[in-house]
C-alpha cells in the first residue's frame, strides 16, 4: 500500500470508522503507516525513531486500557521535554552533548588449555 499525501495523512473520522469496524484491520493500517514514515526517514534518523516506536508500543502492550496507554505515553513526551536533559534543559544550554574520552582497553592475552591447539 502506497504511503499517503500529506493532506490525506489522518482523517479522524476515517481511522475512527475502521477502529470501531474492524480493530485488526485498524491495527494493521495504523503499523503500515508508521512503518512507511520511519523508512522514508534519513538514515540518520531512522534508528532513533524505531527505537522511539518501539518503547511507544511497549507502553501500549504493558497498559490494561487504552486511556492508561494514552497516560503512559503523555508522560513519556512531558519527561522528553520537561524531565532531566530534556528539550527544556537543552534549550536553556544544560545539556552537554560532549564526546568522551576514549578510555583505556586492556588487552587481555588468550589462553589456551594443555592439549589444545588456538
Amino acid at each position: 500500500m502506497p504511503y499517503p499525501s500529506k493532506s490525506d495523512l489522518f482523517v479522524f473520522e476515517a481511522w475512527a470508522e475502521l477502529a470501531q469496524r474492524d480493530p485488526q484491520a485498524f491495527e494493521q493500517q495504523r503499523q503500515h503507516y508508521i512503518d512507511a514514515l520511519i523508512a522514508e526517514m534519513p538514515s540518520a534518523h531512522r534508528r532513533r525513531m524505531e527505537c522511539l516506536q518501539w518503547r511507544i508500543d511497549m507502553e501500549r502492550n504493558r497498559a490494561a486500557t487504552p486511556l492508561s496507554a494514552c497516560v503512559r505515553i503523555s508522560r513519556m513526551m512531558m519527561d522528553s521535554v520537561y524531565g532531566k536533559e530534556g528539550l527544556v534543559d537543552a534549550i536553556k544550554g544544560k545539556v552537554s552533548y560532549e564526546v568522551a574520552a576514549p578510555l583505556n582497553v586492556v588487552a587481555f592475552t588468550r589462553r589456551v588449555k594443555q592439549g589444545q591447539e588456538k
